[in-house]
């Protein structure tokens, strides 16, 4: 009878805890956390079939959610420690590089694994490509994978089968970001440590799977992001951020800004591209011509996340236990969401709002009898009941901004 009472009573506060966050808002938007594998690293959307999908590095398996519910779909097995993901709306498939020396392409649709093909290999057998960073041609697409050893890999749409590859390549070139231009079928590949001669970009004809040209850009570069519409180019590093002349044969100007291992994102809908600056802030330049259109002070650590809902004109910006929504116009700051990390990436599908925000490896806890409880009641509770073990395993937590 005792026992019936005390659920009776956990039942009553349970409900009146919910009804103050409804009245208070400070359940704020969150709608749920699910557990994905260990070491979640990045996380992509596929807005063409609402799924998302989750490389989790030390499981050597991507997690796929509903984009419409955050719900855990399934988990696909893949090569070893996936990193950077890919999709490819056009083809259907989701690409993903093991660190490993493979590639795993999976069915957007369903998560279902399509294929896993091992990459290039020395006249021993031993791996001899690690796959750092990847794009994708949505054009033509052809799939470019950059690693180490002065090599890009380059395959065919949903990584069929290797069209090739780009060697020649700087080593440091080769572990590089790249970014595609579709319209021409040129990639850039960054190369920040050119012995010598500073910062290069090399410039790959992916149609012919050659080098075009070297570019010397600052010094420090660290990042490329081309924008579809205009065909501008701009190379973000610590010495600034350079635009490209339209034939990406030389750099026409440098923007100073400065950028210290901050991530940027490109609004092709607005034009707009956001750099992560050195002192901790957020700048947008023009993305036809690079001009400032505005700084602010955001008090952000290198390497903070960057998101966009373009559709709703939102930018999300995580500053650790905080993600920032602010106003692509101006940067003014819309609100604040209270988050338990953004290690692992962030991601948006525009179709319903939701951000999706991987935890990093930070633990969840593993499913009791008691985890319907609010967390600081479960804390509470007899120890022969009370707090869940963690299960060792990542999380990504699912946000609902209109809220």
């Amino acid at each position: 009878m005792r026992r019936w009472r005390i659920l009776v009573g956990l039942a009553v506060l349970v409900i009146l805890t919910a009804a103050v966050a409804d009245r208070t808002g400070s359940s704020g938007s969150f709608v749920r956390t699910v557990e994905v594998g260990k070491q979640p690293s990045s996380i992509a959307v596929s807005a063409a079939t609402g799924r998302v999908f989750v490389a989790n590095g030390d499981s050597n398996t991507v997690s796929v959610l509903d984009a419409n519910s955050g719900l855990l779909l399934r988990t696909i097995a893949v090569g070893i420690h996936p990193g950077a993901i890919a999709t490819d709306a056009r083809g259907g498939c989701v690409v993903v590089a093991n660190q490993g020396g493979s590639v795993s392409v999976l069915d957007a649709r369903d998560g279902r694994l399509l294929r896993t093909i091992g990459l290039y290999r020395d006249a021993y057998g031993a791996v001899d490509f690690i796959p750092q960073a990847l794009a994708v041609d949505e054009g033509s697409g052809r799939v470019f994978i950059t690693g180490n050893g002065g090599r890009v890999g380059v395959l065919d749409r949903c990584a069929a089968k290797a069209a090739g590859a780009i060697d020649g390549l700087p080593p440091t070139a080769s572990g590089g970001t790249i970014a595609v231009d579709s319209r021409t079928g040129y990639a850039f590949v960054v190369n920040s440590m050119d012995p010598g001669s500073g910062s290069t970009v090399n410039v790959l004809d992916g149609r012919r799977t050659t080098t075009t040209r070297s570019i010397l850009v600052s010094q420090g570069a660290q990042d490329v992001a081309v924008d579809a519409r205009t065909g501008a180019v701009f190379v973000i590093g610590q010495a600034g951020v350079d635009l490209l002349d339209r034939g990406g044969e030389r750099v026409a100007r440098t923007i100073p800004v400065r950028s210290v291992y901050g991530e940027t994102l490109l609004d092709e809908r607005r034009g707009r591209l956001f750099v992560g600056t050195i002192s901790g802030g957020i700048t947008a330049l023009g993305a036809r011509d690079g001009r400032v259109l505005f700084t602010r002070s955001l008090g952000l650590f290198p390497g903070s996340p960057l998101a966009e809902d373009q559709r709703r004109g939102r930018v999300y910006v995580c500053t650790g236990g905080t993600i920032l929504t602010l106003d692509p116009r101006d940067g003014a700051r819309r609100g604040a969401i209270p988050v338990r990390g953004c290690d692992g990436g962030m991601a948006v599908d525009e179709r319903t709002g939701y951000l999706f925000v991987a935890n990093g490896d930070d633990p969840v806890a593993a499913s009791t009898p008691w985890s319907w409880l609010p967390s600081w009641l479960r804390q509470r509770l007899p120890a022969d009941v009370g707090p869940a073990p963690t299960s060792g395993n990542g999380s990504v937590s699912v946000y609902d901004p209109a809220r």
